[in-house]
Order: C-alpha cells, then sequence, then structure tokens
C-alpha cells in the first residue's frame, strides 16, 4: 500500500468501501426498517432499495470526514507543530463529524425513501422535493450532525487515544492496539449515537410528519412507544457486522476480499474490464457474506 500514489490509494478505498457497503446493504435496511416497525424481508430487490445513494453517502463521508477533521485539528493547535491531547482529539472528530452531517443528511433522507418506496435516487429526490420542497431534504439535519459527530469522535478520537491506553498500559504492538482502540472505540461509538440514529431514521421515513414531527416531537413519540429501549432499535442491526470487534474469522475474510481487489486491480488497464472483474468480485463477496451470516428472520 505504501507504494501506491494518494489517488490509487483513494481509488482502492473506494472500491473496497463499495463492496463492503454491498455487503452489508441488507443490514443497513434492516436496521432502517426495524427503527421505522416495517416489516423485514428477504427479497433482494427490496433489500438493495437505494444502494447507489448509500454507495455514494459512504465515499463521500468517509472522504470527507478525514480532512475536516484535520482542518478542525488545524484550528485547535492554532498552527501550531504539536501532538493533540486526549480531550483536543475528541474534540476534533466531534467537530469534523458533527460537519459532515450536512452531507449525509440529504444523501440518508433519500435513500430511506427508497426503501420505503422504491424508485431511483433522482426519482425520490425528486418526489421529495416536488412534494415537500427542497428543504424538507435536510429533514434530520441536527440528529444527523449530532450522530456522526458522536460516532467520528469515537472513531477518530477515542480509537487514537484507547490505542496509546493500551501500549502504554498492556504493553501491546502499535498495530494490535489500532486495532483493537479502533474496533472497541467503534463499538462504543455506535451505541451512544445510536438514539439520535434511530429519531433521524424516524423523521426521514415519515416526511409528512404523521407520526413523526420535529426532533422533540419524535423523541417525545419514541419514547411514549416502548420508553428508552424504543431509541435501541435496530442496535443489533447496526453495530453485529459494522463495528463488532474482528474475530480471526472475519480477519480471513477481510484479508482474503482486499488481497482479491488487488490481484483484480493489478493487470487491468482496460476500465471496462476492470468494472466487470470488479461487479464479479462484488458479487462472490456478496454470496459468501450472505452464506456465512444468514439474515434471521423470513418473510
Amino acid at each position: 500500500m505504501k507504494l501506491l500514489s494518494p489517488v490509487q490509494n483513494a481509488t482502492l478505498g473506494s472500491i473496497a468501501g463499495t463492496i463492503e457497503v454491498i455487503i452489508l446493504q441488507p443490514m443497513l435496511y434492516c436496521k432502517n426498517a426495524t427503527q421505522q416497525k416495517l416489516p423485514l424481508t428477504m427479497d433482494p430487490r427490496v433489500l438493495y432499495r437505494g444502494i447507489g445513494m448509500s454507495i455514494g453517502n459512504m465515499i463521500l463521508l468517509t472522504g470527507s470526514q478525514f480532512p475536516l477533521t484535520g482542518l478542525v485539528s488545524q484550528q485547535i493547535t492554532g498552527g501550531e507543530q504539536r501532538q493533540l491531547s486526549r480531550g483536543e482529539k475528541v474534540l476534533a472528530g466531534f467537530l469534523g463529524g458533527a460537519i459532515s452531517g450536512f452531507i449525509c443528511a440529504p444523501m440518508e433522507l433519500v435513500m430511506i425513501q427508497q426503501q420505503r418506496f422504491g424508485g431511483s435516487m433522482l426519482e425520490a429526490a425528486g418526489r421529495v422535493v416536488r412534494e415537500r420542497g427542497a428543504l424538507t431534504l435536510f429533514r434530520g439535519l441536527e440528529t444527523s450532525c449530532g450522530r456522526e459527530g458522536l460516532f467520528t469522535a469515537g472513531y477518530l478520537g477515542m480509537g487514537p487515544v484507547f490505542a496509546e491506553q493500551l501500549v502504554n498500559s498492556y504493553g501491546m504492538s502499535q498495530g494490535t492496539a489500532n486495532f483493537a482502540g479502533a474496533a472497541g472505540a467503534g463499538v462504543i461509538a455506535a451505541s451512544l449515537s445510536h438514539p439520535l440514529d434511530t429519531i433521524k431514521t424516524c423523521m426521514q421515513g415519515d416526511i409528512e410528519r404523521a407520526t413523526y414531527t420535529d426532533f422533540v416531537g419524535t423523541t417525545r413519540t419514541l419514547l411514549s412507544q416502548e420508553g428508552i429501549g424504543r431509541f435501541f432499535n435496530g442496535w443489533a442491526f447496526r453495530c453485529d457486522h459494522a463495528h463488532r470487534p474482528p474475530t480471526p474469522r472475519t480477519v480471513r475474510q477481510r484479508a482474503r476480499l482486499t488481497s482479491r481487489v488487488l490481484r483484480v486491480c493489478a493487470p487491468r488497464p482496460n476500465f471496462q474490464d476492470l468494472a466487470h472483474d470488479l461487479c464479479n468480485l462484488a458479487h462472490r463477496a456478496v454470496q459468501e457474506h450472505l452464506w456465512a451470516h444468514p439474515l434471521p428472520f423470513g418473510d
């Protein structure tokens, strides 16, 4: 990886991230459906609704949070060349993530509308704008900013802090500590931010405001339905696959997937051949994942 240029690294990261989104899209659908109290399904035509917007969201969101956090870090230090303190790392992660909420809010609203009612991303976005106005695309913005702030503070802020503690207190190697720190911080951040994610999903699925009005009204409605536990509907789908600490089996699976991406990309000068081979790779990856992790329900 060190031999690749920044553009090649970004391209490879986008490819690997796209494959991961394709694999995990059924979990995302199930999370959103569970949060909205909608029936679950095994129909792949429904499970993969909004996949294009989901891929675009992943690429833009991940690609923006790192530089945004870096810019915030520079403001914190005032341009001084020094290491951030533990508190400053978490703060920089939170603010960088919160800013990125402006990017993901409209994209996730369109995806959730696709998941509920079908149609392409342009059709879903056009329907929202036509029926409810352009500003409706930013419905749930405050929850998007809060969720991304908390989560980014975890994987970019708490992760390095945890890793440093593991190295200093337990003598772990830096690589192992980074891995464990990111996994632990991811689970904590996902859990802390999940109530905001549930509020956001319900608001964005109900743009008519029939049940879920604004942030305060949605919070009260959810609380009246099932109490505090209602805010954690869909938590297992969000955390089980995306943020759980890796096992030796999942490490081997990711290593195989990475090696496949490298083998596919390396000898393919023709873009059409590369795109064809990557589609085949993604198809095989999805089949392997669903075989290893069948969804726990039927039609």
